[in-house]
C-alpha cells in the first residue's frame, strides 16, 4: 500500500472569520508535509460526493468552518 498525504480540506465559505486565518493554516499545512484539494461545498449533498470524487486519492479529511459546517 501506498503512503498518501493528501487532505480533502473542506471550507466553510460562510463561516465567520473563515479567511483570517486561512493562509496561516495552509502554512502548517505545508510545515506538516501535505498536500491538499481545497474545496468550498455548499450543502451536504456536495460534501457526500467531493468525498466520494476523491475517496482513493485522499487519507485524511479536514474540515474548516464554525459550528454550521458539521450541522
Amino acid at each position: 500500500m501506498t503512503q498518501r498525504n493528501t487532505a480533502l480540506l473542506l471550507i466553510n465559505p460562510g463561516s465567520g472569520n473563515g479567511d483570517a486565518q486561512l493562509e496561516a493554516g495552509f502554512e502548517r499545512l505545508r510545515e506538516a508535509g501535505l498536500s491538499w484539494i481545497s474545496a468550498q461545498p455548499r450543502d451536504p449533498e456536495q460534501v457526500r460526493a467531493l468525498l466520494t470524487q476523491y475517496r482513493w486519492r485522499i487519507d485524511r479529511v479536514i474540515v474548516g468552518g464554525g459550528d454550521g459546517t458539521m450541522n
